[in-house]
């Protein structure tokens, strides 16, 4: 999925995780950031893009509960996954540390000064200054530790994202200010990154899920692929025991299982799996028609190359 052509919706703007991963997964694209997940849906179903990328969970924090909610009504194929790494940065404005020429840097010295990281003696009074940390709240509470230990007096405040909190740093000339983004976001915005990867957990991780009206079928039998199916049950006593025994009896492993709420358009128990093999198994096939006898009602809503990040230092489960 690297075709330079294709235009893809986000979450946020640029220098957020959602856009880092749409340019890592289609590089040289075109990219529009958007305020709302049902709008980075409407955009590729409507044909303004060709994909839409959402976050659907991170090994730290859990499922995107408004991404699931969304999967019921959602008419485009899941066609991809990835699975993005996520190093938080602290940064500070590069403003408030380089827009001022000291007297002793020589004119010949000074693109190379505006160029240097911060010295020894600017990250002490960096941290001596900062007043204030903002950021996304998840970002804040993923990077706890390394608050608490070198910013313990710091104020956190919270943001509509980690781009948009380095987007405004980027506008002020301010010591007192800091924000944990990506270094991405920082390269993008031109901020001076005095930290990175402050995240408590250097496995962490966010999976994202590729959006399309085409259809990927599985190339060799051999190459990893997941199922993503949503289905309701009747509200008797051992519909999803039956449900899983299905899968279970026809050698199908599962790598994911979730739960839905039950609502006024979700009325039945409500869950979403993925199924660790492709549609075109003739397994999975045989299975379907067993697991249709035990369900209300089942939406395949795709079948994707599996991220080959899959179990390598990270909770999500390889497909086996």
């Amino acid at each position: 999925m690297s075709d330079q052509k294709k235009k893809i919706s986000y979450l946020g703007i640029p220098g957020s995780y959602s856009h880092q991963a749409c340019a890592e997964m289609f590089p040289g694209g075109y990219y529009r950031g958007l305020k709302k997940f049902d709008q980075v849906i409407y955009a590729a179903d409507s044909g303004e893009t060709d994909y839409a990328v959402l976050p659907v969970e991170n090994s730290s924090a859990g499922r995107v509960t408004e991404v699931y909610n969304l999967l019921p009504s959602v008419r485009l194929k899941i066609i991809g996954e990835y699975l993005l790494p996520i190093h938080h940065s602290l940064m500070v404005s590069y403003k408030a540390y380089r827009q001022w020429v000291p007297p002793s840097i020589k004119d010949d010295k000074i693109q190379e000064w505006k160029n240097s990281p911060l010295s020894e003696d600017e990250r002490a009074v960096a941290f001596r200054s900062i007043k204030e940390v903002v950021s996304h709240s998840q970002a804040l509470m993923q990077c706890s530790q390394y608050l608490e230990k070198h910013l313990p007096s710091a104020k956190t405040i919270v943001d509509f994202d980690t781009a948009t909190a380095a987007q405004a740093l980027s506008w002020l000339e301010t010591k007192e200010r800091a924000v944990i983004a990506s270094k991405h976001a920082a390269q993008i915005y031109n901020l001076m990154v005095m930290d990175e990867n402050i995240e408590n957990d250097p496995y962490n991780m966010t999976r994202f899920l590729v959006f399309g009206k085409e259809e990927i079928h599985q190339q060799s039998a051999s190459e990893p692929f997941i199922t993503s199916i949503l289905f309701q049950t009747s509200h008797v006593p051992g519909s999803l025991i039956k449900v899983l025994q299905t899968f279970a009896d026809h050698g199908i492993n599962l790598t994911k299982l979730e739960t839905y709420m039950v609502s006024q358009k979700l009325p039945n128990p409500t869950f979403y799996v993925d199924i660790g093999t492709s549609i075109d198994n003739p397994a999975l096939k045989t299975a379907l028609k067993e697991f249709s006898k035990y369900t209300a009602e089942y939406h395949i809503l795709g079948s994707y190359p599996a991220s080959p990040k899959r179990g390598d230092k990270n909770s999500f489960l390889p497909v086996m």
